[in-house]
């Protein structure tokens, strides 16, 4: 069978999902929007609050003020207990709340002058969703952020580039804690490129959603101790949620990653926004099925022809790091330095991974890109190439 992405074949598979899911997605995500004048960004410079109600886990409401071409940007209480007028400042393509506590810088042209923008503090775990994936973080939640724009009637959920979004939080204890997104289509929360700094946390995101606080994930496993090469990469993944175990306490490091397993990790450690799941039978029916979708339409993961996308089957050394720099966009110019990847279908891969230390080589000068990738091989990968890697 040919080697994924090395064939035409392949690649047609890969676009004909890839349209279905654009399809559906488009309806959603509302990428194109008409540039703010200079004077409706003028109109836009204003702040407008709300009077949320107090108490209760619903907590706020949509009131809120309606000025100029802002077109009725209103604030929400915080959920548990929220209460008092709290500014929310939108002025151009940059939305501020809670007084600078929570910003989110958009690209140019993404806010139509009749956006409407609510911001809303989800204040305790019984906030957080009916979402099982949701649920089962409520003990690691610390603070977050309800986020919601939309013009003429579409939420606009997905930025076809990134913007940034800025979250200084009044904690005491901030060692631990990174601020994720919610995806619905994927049901997982997704973390936020970035980290803290001397200003609060700052990352960029294409999502328009949730975004919360939370505590670092259990990162025990019974089979890959600290004295394990792959501890600190395994570790990392584990952390912010891009890995999970296997059964209690277990990771199974040296078990052969699978190429759906593969396609999660990237998929969550790039932050590529989720899609409606629209694949071939088999795959429609797998537990990862939102993370192949994802991978499909991201142009990741590409199929084998007639045979489907084969998400059970192992992963080869030469796919994972196809499927890594594409979600990173970056291909190489071969020759890629190694004995045995000259003319192979992932040679331009293969050589911009090596150039940015993402893999190197075996002591004999080769790369072996046909042998399969265990899942700690895998950790290591995807850590150094999202720089994840503590």
């Amino acid at each position: 069978m040919a080697e994924e992405g090395g064939e035409a074949v392949g690649r047609e598979e890969g676009a004909a999902v890839n349209r279905v899911s654009r399809r559906r997605v488009l309806k959603l995500a509302a990428y194109t929007a008409p540039a703010l004048t200079a004077a409706e960004v003028g109109m836009a410079a204003r702040v407008l609050a709300a009077t949320p109600p107090g108490g209760g886990n619903t907590g706020g409401n949509t009131g809120g003020n309606t000025g100029g071409n802002t077109g009725g940007t209103t604030l929400g209480g915080g959920g548990g207990g929220g209460g008092g007028v709290v500014p929310l400042l939108v002025s151009g393509n940059t939305i501020t709340a809670l007084g600078g506590e929570f910003i989110v810088e958009l690209p140019p042209g993404v806010l139509p002058a009749d956006a409407q923008v609510e911001v809303r503090v989800i204040a305790g775990g019984d906030d957080l969703g009916s979402d099982p994936a949701q649920q089962a973080e409520r003990s690691y939640f610390v603070r977050g952020y309800r986020l919601r724009v939309s013009a003429g009637g579409t939420e606009l959920s997905i930025l076809d580039a990134a913007g940034n979004v800025i979250a200084k939080p009044s904690l005491s204890q901030l060692a631990g804690l990174h601020l994720y997104y919610w995806d619905p289509y994927l049901g997982a929360y997704v973390p936020v490129p970035g980290g803290f700094g001397g200003d609060g946390f700052s990352g960029t995101t294409r999502h328009l959603s949730d975004f919360v606080f939370l505590r670092d994930a259990e990162t025990v496993f019974g089979d890959v101790p600290s004295s394990h090469w792959a501890w600190p990469y395994v570790t990392a993944l584990a952390r912010r949620r891009v890995v999970r175990g296997v059964g209690f306490r277990r990771f199974e490091p040296e078990r052969s990653v699978t190429r759906a397993e593969l396609a999660k990790m990237v998929v969550l450690a790039a932050a590529l926004p989720g899609v409606p799941a629209a694949l071939d039978a088999a795959s429609d029916r797998h537990w990862a099925r939102a993370y192949l979708a994802t991978a499909v339409f991201h142009g990741v993961l590409r199929g084998y022809g007639e045979s489907g996308l084969l998400p059970d089957r192992p992963t080869s050394r030469a796919e994972t790091v196809a499927m890594i720099m594409r979600a990173l966009g970056l291909e190489g110019a071969p020759p890629a330095p190694f004995s045995d990847t000259r003319g192979h279908w992932a040679e331009g891969f293969i050589a911009a991974a090596r150039e940015r230390g993402i893999v190197t080589g075996y002591p004999d000068g080769s790369f072996r890109p046909n042998e399969p990738v265990t899942r700690a091989e895998a950790c290591r990968m995807v850590a150094v190439a999202f720089g994840l890697a503590v």
